[in-house]
């Protein structure tokens, strides 16, 4: 027998549990099918491997996508990790419970958390009482055999307590520019929506204006800054995602001298992980400190904000990709070093990372802005980046290392020069930028590099309906827009509602593929990708995203070569 449900949307939204609410005329036959689907299915056991297989004639969603519920017993305070694997499709895993009224709650859902394309919830229980899990597929009318495993933590642990009135437990002491780490944690402060936080303490003055950033690999960054009134939290400023993709950033003039708080916080209850802090005077200058000269090295610092490191030439330069670098548009670090070339001098550009992707681009910089001029991405083997480059002229240019898949980690950087002899002259100083050069690199989503670097914004040349649940078909010619760095782009748009999840594919048998989704840009005209991913010549790269607000969305069908060809692409939203 083959029912359909209303599927619930399959990420909670901002501090609220996504409900299945049925229509009152078939609620109560609808949740019997559930209930006897569900007991169909044999217990789901601690330490023992469940089998099960989808197939034509399962629960069916309203995605067209086939599922299994199985069901276990669990306490309030438990943490529980779920994980299925499934060779015959992409696995998509849901942990919830169904309430006293019938209503389903979503504790947690997971699409490629186990590796590949299985799927691994891990959450803690939040009541006591039975607990579906729902084996499910991403795609639509796929079927197969699968494995299920569930692991159980110490019976009865206590649960987490919710933080009553007075002032909240202080995490440290924030010094001015100097960047904080940090860890939510199971135990930490937990607010009254079930997520956890951390609350850091700094010394202000009036009319002091500051930016707060909030950065993490493992959630959803939301930040508050305030104040204790009359002993409580009092919030003076928030935000979600001002500091680009899922990082978050207040900017603010100090009303008063005195103590404030800042609020490091998730977007979603129940939320973990690692997390960098930062109070800085806005608009403040960075300030580095030259290497140690070697034999023909040369130490020259630019003087162009955001600018962060001077070349040596010969040495073994290393770096960290990650919070508190730049975050170009398309979501990942750069680091920027700085040299003095000269015209008709060859460089040899060698980044390795054990971390990343390596990424590497190289450009001129002239009164403060930077022009793209050639990057690679294997040219060192394996996945570390080599470029050679013969100089055009005296000046100053930019070496940044960046990460092809908006990825982490340590890098090492060496340039090597055929010049023979003492540095290069230095060359005048030109009139102040009157605006620190913005990102760049590579694979600019949307946007004309070279009227980027100049403040200007381009339209795409045609923005085309993606329609939810359709192969569409597509081309990328030489006549198609240019993404900035040669390659071709097509724009893709449509509406969505915050917390729905959107799953967008690309594939092509011609090129390698490059997908970027984000907000359709606003007043200013500016797009910035929330989520980026790639693929082989063959293969779909895909994206996986809870939308954060309701609207219009771009996705952006790109390439990693300078190539054309056809190519398919297809948006779900759940």
């Amino acid at each position: 027998m083959s029912i359909t449900l209303q599927d619930p949307d399959r990420m909670p939204t901002r501090h609220r549990l996504q409900a299945l609410f049925l229509p009152a005329a078939a609620a109560a036959g609808l949740l019997l099918l559930v209930a006897d689907a569900a007991a169909a299915q044999a217990v789901l056991r601690p330490g023992v491997e469940a089998r099960g297989e989808l197939r034509s004639g399962d629960l069916r969603l309203d995605d067209n996508t086939y599922a299994d519920l199985w069901r276990f017993s669990g306490t309030r305070g438990q943490s529980v990790r779920v994980t299925m694997r499934a060779k015959d499709f992409d696995a998509y895993l849901a942990v919830g419970y169904t309430d006293d009224s019938g209503e389903w709650h979503l504790v947690e859902a997971d699409d490629d958390g186990a590796g590949g394309t299985d799927a691994q919830v891990n959450a803690t229980l939040p009541q006591n009482g039975e607990y579906v899990v729902r084996a499910n597929t991403l795609s639509e009318g796929e079927t197969g055999g699968y494995t299920l495993s569930l692991e159980i933590g110490a019976a009865g642990a206590p649960a987490p307590q919710v933080t009553g009135g007075g002032a909240p437990p202080s995490a440290g002491t924030l010094t001015l520019g100097t960047p904080a780490s940090g860890e939510l944690r199971q135990g930490d402060e937990l607010l009254e929506d079930e997520s956890f936080a951390d609350t850091w303490r700094f010394q202000g003055r009036a009319g002091q204006q500051i930016d707060v950033t909030l950065r993490s690999p493992d959630f959803d960054a939301y930040l508050v800054v305030g104040r204790l009134r009359n002993g409580e939290f009092s919030s003076i400023e928030s935000d979600d995602d001002g500091a680009g993709g899922t990082d978050s950033k207040v900017s603010l003039t100090l009303d008063t001298s005195g103590e404030y708080l800042v609020r490091a916080n998730t977007l979603f209850k129940s939320k973990t992980g690692s997390y960098t802090l930062l109070v800085a005077e806005a608009g403040g200058p960075v300030m580095v400190e030259a290497p140690a000269t070697g034999a023909g090295g040369n130490p020259l610092v630019s003087s162009t904000p955001g600018a962060r490191m001077p070349l040596v030439l010969g040495q073994e330069l290393s770096g960290t990709l990650g919070a508190g670098d730049d975050k170009i548009s398309d979501g990942s670090y750069a680091d920027i070093w700085v040299y003095q070339g000269r015209r008709g001098e060859t460089l040899t550009m060698i980044q390795r990372s054990r971390d990343v992707d390596s990424y590497l681009t190289f450009g001129a910089a002239e009164n403060g802005r930077w022009t793209w001029q050639t990057a690679d991405n294997n040219g060192a083997g394996g996945k570390d980046s080599r470029l050679v480059v013969t100089l055009e002229r005296d000046g100053e240019y930019w070496v940044r290392p960046n990460a092809l898949f908006s990825g982490e980690g340590r890098y090492t950087l060496v340039v090597t020069s055929d010049r023979v002899g003492g540095p290069a002259p230095v060359t005048p100083a030109g009139p102040a930028p009157s605006q620190p050069a913005p990102p760049a690199g590579p694979l600019q989503p949307g946007l004309n590099l070279t009227k980027a670097i100049k403040g200007e914004t381009t339209a795409p040349r045609q923005v085309k309906e993606l329609k939810k649940g359709e192969e569409m078909r597509g081309q990328l010619t030489t006549d198609d827009e240019d993404s900035g760095d040669g390659t071709y782009v097509d724009t893709w748009v449509f509406e969505g509602r915050k917390g729905q999840v959107a799953i967008v594919s690309l594939k092509s048998d011609d090129f390698r593929p490059y997908l970027l989704i984000g907000r359709a840009p606003g007043r200013d005209g500016s797009f910035t990708s929330l989520e980026t991913d790639g693929a082989s010549v063959g293969e779909a790269a895909k994206v996986t995203i809870e939308l954060p607000a309701n609207g219009r969305y771009w996705v952006r069908a790109n390439t990693f070569d300078k190539a054309t060809g056809k190519y398919t692409i297809k948006l779900r939203l759940r």
